[in-house]
């Protein structure tokens, strides 16, 4: 498939999935989960893990609906050169 051997590799696509990945300058520091109508936002700050949880079929509805969006907006990952970008990690105390 001819990925950048730079790239991890829990952001390269294979047979069974395909990664998508937005530009750099969209990165953000969160994650976001999305199950049925359970919408999760995950953020460590200063080593502090934060998290919002929201239950809404019209809210999960809109992140999927964004979702399929950017995703129909992005090429395949394994296509293009992934950016240097790594996502923060947590820090034990």
């Amino acid at each position: 498939m001819g990925h950048d051997s730079k790239t991890p590799e829990i952001y390269r696509g294979d047979e069974l999935r395909e990664v998508r990945s937005i530009p750099e300058k969209y990165m953000f520091d969160t994650t976001i989960s999305l199950d049925g109508d359970l919408l999760s936002f995950f953020v460590i700050d200063d080593g502090q893990l934060y998290v919002i949880t929201l239950e809404s079929s019209l809210i999960s509805k809109m992140f999927q609906q964004l979702f399929l969006f950017i995703w129909d907006q992005l090429e395949p990952t394994r296509d293009r050169k992934l950016s240097k970008y790594s996502p923060p990690t947590s820090t034990s105390d």
